[in-house]
C-alpha cells in the first residue's frame, strides 16, 4: 500500500502528468489483486473512456458515469442524464470502486469444510457448486417438500425480483421473504393494491413528516435532497414549510422550519390530534371526502347495523388536551401545525421508520395517511401519488406440476418465524441479506439458522450469515453485471435504469440471476419449461421490447430535452423514436435508462382498489382478515406502544437510525465511508451513542466517555456523545458498525446495536420492529 508521504511526493513531482501517465494508478491498485486488468500496459499513453450505469450502494437508484483509463475504472461520478440524481452523487456512490477492488471479495465459489461459524472453506468450481445445490433442490421436490425452500431477499427489485419470485413459484414454494419492500401496510389497506406510493414533494406547500428522515438515509437520498432544494427555492412560488415530527433531532429536523419532539411511539396520536382540529374547524376537503372516501361519517351496513365513523372517534377521543398528555406536545403546537396543514395546501403527510418501527406502527401510519385524505391530497400534484411501473413485456405463464401446486398451497412463513420453532426451512437461499447482523436479537437468529440443513449464500463477501452457509455462490458487484433498476422508493414517475458492466468480472463470480436460470433448467420438468431465457441479459431484452413498442416515454437525456418531451407528450405530440428495437436498446445502454412523464392527477377509481372503490377510513379488508367487530379497532386510532424491559430496570428508550454512509451496514467494508461515518460528531471508524446532556449529568456521564448500554437481550459499549437534540429519556445509536466478519475493514469496528434489541412485531402487519426496547446506561 502506498504511504501518504510517498503519495504526496509523487503528486508534487509530477502532478497531473504523473497521474495521467498511469504510473501512480498502477502503484495505488497494486494491492487490490486485479491481475485480470493488467493486460494493458500503463507505460503507454492512456486512453480515457466513460461508461454509464446505475449505482447500487443504497436504495437510491442514482445514475452514474464511470471513468476508465485503459479500461480500468478509476472514478465514479453522477450521470447528468439520469432524472433521479442529475449528475449529483452521495459519498457512498463515489466510494463504489472500493467495492469493486475490495481485497476481501470472494474470488470463486466456496464449500464449507469446517463446522458452521468456523469460517473454513475450500474453493470449488461452478459446475461442482451448482450440481451440489441442484441435488439438494431435487431431493426436496422428490419428497414433496418444495415449500421448505426459503428465499430470503433483501435487495431485489425490478426484473431480478420478478425472476426470484418466478423461480420460487415454478419450484413450488410460497416462501419468498422480501425485507426491502417499499410497501406501506396501512396504506395498502386504506387504498388497496400493493401500498407502494410516492410523494410529489416538489409541488407541495406544506410537508408534515412523521419520522421520515428524508435528508439522511431513508428513501432515495439524492432524489429527496433535490426535492428539498425545490421546496426551498422556487421561482414565483412561496417557500414550502417543513415540519419534522420525531424523537430525535435528525438532519431532516435540523433543516426543517420546526421540529416537534414527541414521546416515542405516539406519532399516530399526534396525527389524530391534528385531524381533530381540521375537522373541528372544517379545514378538510369536503368534496373529496364526500365523493372518494368511506367511513368518514357514521354509516349503516346492509344488515341495518350502525357503525361509528372516523369523525365520531376523533372528536370523542383525540381533542388537543388528551393528545398533549399522550405525546408531550404543547396544545398550541398541535393547533398551529393542524391549521398550517389544513390551510397551506397542497399539504402532505409523510410516514417514515421513525413512526412505523414500533409495535403500533401500522396504526401510526394509518393515522398519518388519514391526514392526506382529509385535505384531499391523494392522486394530485403535491400529494400522495402511485408509484408507477414501467411497461415491461409480460412473461409467459408459469407451468405448475403437482409438486409445485401442493407446495404453493402451504401457508407462507413469516419473518416472525425466525424467532420461533415455526421456521420449517430445509434449504435457505440468502440474497443481499445478512440476518445474523441485520435482525434483532442475533443470538436467536443464529440458533434458528444453525438448525437449517442446507444454506446457500450469494454474497460477494463472507459476512456474518454466510459464515453459517454450506455453499457460497458469489455474485458480481454492481459494476460487473447487467441489471435493470426500477421501483426506486418514492419516485412518482415511470423509470428504468440500465445497470451494465463497466468492466469484465475481476474474479470467478457469476450473476445470481444467471445462476437461478441455470438451476431452473438443471431441475428439468415444469421448472425448466417456465424459464424461456438462457441468461439475465436475454430476459432484460425481452422485457424491454414492450417499452419500445408502446411508444411511451423516452431514453434519458439532458434535463431540458426531457422536459420538452414531457411537455409534448402531455399535449398529445409524439416524440421521434428509434427506428428499430435494436437501435432503441443501443440508446438505452449508451444513455443509461428510460423515463416517462408522471400521470397525475391520477384516476382515483384506479388508485383505490378497495372493496368500496374508495379511500377507506374504515378498513373493510382488515375486518375480513381479523374478524374484528369493534369499529374503533378498524378505524385509525392510537394504540399505546409496547416496550421490552420494565421501566424501573430499563428507564431509557433505545432508538437506532441509518446514516447515509453505512446504510444499515453494507458500507462498513469501505475505508472512505468509515472515515466519514460520524462527521456530525467527529467520530470515525467507531460507534457512538447520543445522550441528552441533562440525562448524562444525572448518570454522571461526560462527553466521549465509554458507557455500557444494556437491555434484557444483551449489552454493548460505545462512546457517549452529549447531544441537546436527544430527548431526555431517549438515547440513539447509528446502525451499521459492529461487524464480526465482512472483511478486514468492517471487522471489529464499533458495535452492532441489533444485538441488544429484543424481538418485537407489529400488532397488525406482524413485521419486525426495532424501536420497542428499553435500556439502561452507565459508565464503564
Amino acid at each position: 500500500m502506498i504511504k501518504r508521504r510517498e503519495f504526496l511526493k509523487y503528486v508534487g513531482l509530477g502532478g497531473a502528468g504523473v497521474l495521467g501517465s498511469g504510473w501512480l494508478l498502477e502503484k495505488v491498485l497494486s494491492d487490490s489483486d486485479v491481475q485480470s486488468l493488467n493486460a494493458v500496459s500503463l507505460t503507454k499513453p492512456a486512453v480515457e473512456s466513460w461508461v454509464t450505469s446505475i449505482c447500487q450502494q443504497c436504495p437510491g437508484g442514482c445514475g452514474i458515469k464511470v471513468r476508465l483509463v485503459d479500461r480500468r475504472p478509476v472514478k465514479i461520478d453522477g450521470s447528468p442524464l439520469y432524472p433521479i440524481n442529475r449528475g449529483t452523487l452521495c459519498p457512498a456512490g463515489h466510494s463504489g470502486l472500493q467495492v469493486l477492488y475490495n481485497p476481501d471479495r470472494l474470488t470463486s465459489p466456496l464449500r464449507r469444510v469446517g463446522t458452521r461459524g468456523e469460517n473454513k472453506w475450500e474453493p470449488i468450481s461452478w459446475d461442482e457448486a451448482l450440481l451440489l445445490v441442484q441435488k439438494k433442490l431435487s431431493e426436496l421436490r422428490e419428497k414433496h417438500l418444495s415449500h421448505e425452500l426459503v428465499f430470503m431477499d433483501g435487495d431485489s427489485r425490478g426484473l431480478m425480483s420478478t425472476l426470484i419470485r418466478r423461480f420460487m413459484e415454478a419450484y413450488g414454494s410460497p416462501n419468498h421473504l422480501r425485507t426491502n419492500l417499499n410497501a406501506h401496510s396501512a396504506v395498502s389497506l386504506m387504498q388497496g393494491g400493493s401500498g407502494e406510493i410516492a410523494y410529489d414533494l416538489s409541488n407541495a406547500n406544506y410537508v408534515l413528516s412523521f419520522g421520515f428522515d428524508f435528508l439522511e438515509a431513508e428513501g432515495s437520498p439524492i432524489w429527496l435532497a433535490r426535492m428539498y432544494g425545490q421546496l426551498r427555492q422556487r421561482a414565483n412560488r412561496t417557500r414550502a414549510r417543513i415540519v419534522q415530527v420525531d424523537t430525535r433531532y435528525s438532519i431532516t429536523a435540523a433543516k426543517a422550519d420546526k421540529w416537534v419532539p414527541v414521546n416515542p411511539g405516539t406519532e399516530g396520536a399526534f396525527a389524530l390530534g391534528i385531524a381533530y382540529v381540521i375537522v373541528q374547524e372544517e379545514l378538510y376537503d369536503k368534496e373529496f371526502i364526500a365523493k372518494n372516501t368511506f367511513g368518514f361519517n357514521d354509516w349503516t351496513d346492509t344488515k341495518g347495523v350502525k357503525h361509528a365513523g372516523f369523525t365520531t372517534l376523533v372528536m370523542r377521543e383525540y381533542y388537543p388536551e388528551a393528545v398533549s398528555r399522550i405525546t408531550g406536545v404543547p396544545i398550541e403546537d398541535i393547533i398551529r401545525v393542524a391549521r398550517g396543514f389544513g390551510q397551506e395546501r397542497p399539504s402532505i403527510a409523510l410516514s417514515g421508520k421513525g413512526a412505523t418501527s414500533y409495535s403500533n406502527g401500522f396504526w401510526n401510519e394509518a393515522a398519518i395517511h388519514a391526514l392526506n385524505a382529509l385535505v384531499g391530497n391523494v392522486g394530485k400534484p403535491g400529494g400522495v401519488v402511485p408509484q408507477p411501473e414501467p411497461p415491461f413485456t409480460p412473461q409467459a405463464d408459469i407451468i405448475h406440476d403437482e409438486i409445485s401446486k401442493k407446495g404453493l398451497s402451504r401457508r407462507k412463513i413469516s419473518e416472525a418465524g425466525l424467532y420461533t420453532n415455526e421456521f420449517p426451512a430445509q434449504v435457505l437461499f440468502l440474497y443481499h441479506i445478512n440476518p445474523v447482523f441485520e435482525f434483532s436479537n442475533t443470538k436467536k437468529i443464529i440458533d434458528v439458522i444453525q438448525k437449517i440443513p442446507f444454506i446457500v449464500s450469494f454474497s460477494s463477501f463472507v459476512d456474518e450469515t454466510s459464515e453459517y452457509a454450506d455453499v457460497i455462490l458469489p455474485d458480481h458487484t454492481y459494476l460487473e453485471k447487467w441489471q435493470d433498476d426500477t421501483e426506486v422508493p418514492g419516485i412518482g414517475f415511470p423509470h428504468v435504469g440500465i445497470r451494465k458492466p463497466v468492466v469484465d468480472p475481476l474474479h470467478n463470480t457469476r450473476h445470481t440471476g444467471d445462476v437461478l436460470i441455470r438451476l431452473a433448467h438443471a431441475l428439468g420438468g415444469t421448472v425448466s419449461t417456465s424459464f424461456g431465457h438462457s441468461d439475465f441479459l436475454s430476459l432484460m431484452k425481452h422485457s424491454f421490447r414492450k417499452m419500445y413498442e408502446s411508444g411511451s416515454g423516452s431514453v434519458v437525456s439532458e434535463e431540458f430535452e426531457e422536459s420538452m418531451m414531457i411537455y409534448l407528450e402531455k399535449r398529445g405530440w409524439k416524440v421521434e423514436r428509434a427506428a428499430s428495437f435494436d437501435e432503441f436498446w443501443g440508446q438505452l445502454v449508451e444513455k443509461g435508462g428510460w423515463v416517462a412523464a408522471p400521470r397525475y392527477p391520477t384516476s382515483l377509481p384506479d388508485m383505490f382498489q378497495t372493496s368500496s372503490g374508495k379511500f377507506e377510513f374504515y378498513l373493510h379488508s382488515l375486518k375480513e382478515k381479523s374478524q374484528n367487530k369493534d369499529d374503533q379497532l378498524l378505524l385509525p386510532h392510537y394504540e399505546p406502544p409496547e416496550f421490552i424491559g420494565f421501566e424501573n430496570d430499563y428507564p431509557l428508550y433505545f432508538k437506532i437510525y441509518d446514516t447515509n454512509t453505512l446504510f444499515g451496514g453494507t458500507g462498513a467494508n469501505q475505508e472512505m465511508l468509515l472515515e466519514m461515518v460520524g462527521h456530525r460528531f467527529y467520530q470515525r471508524w467507531d460507534s457512538w451513542v447520543e445522550i441528552n446532556p441533562e440525562t448524562a449529568a444525572d448518570l454522571g456521564i461526560n462527553h466521549d466517555e465509554l458507557v455500557s448500554i444494556e437491555s434484557s437481550s444483551g449489552r454493548i459499549e460505545a462512546r457517549a456523545k452529549l447531544f441537546p437534540g436527544a430527548m431526555p429519556d431517549v438515547i440513539s445509536m447509528p446502525v451499521g458498525l459492529g461487524h464480526t466478519s465482512y472483511g478486514r475493514f468492517a471487522k471489529n469496528r464499533g458495535v452492532n446495536p441489533n444485538e441488544i434489541i429484543a424481538e418485537k412485531f407489529d400488532s397488525v402487519s406482524k413485521t419486525a420492529v426495532k424501536f420497542s426496547t428499553r435500556v439502561r446506561v452507565h459508565k464503564v
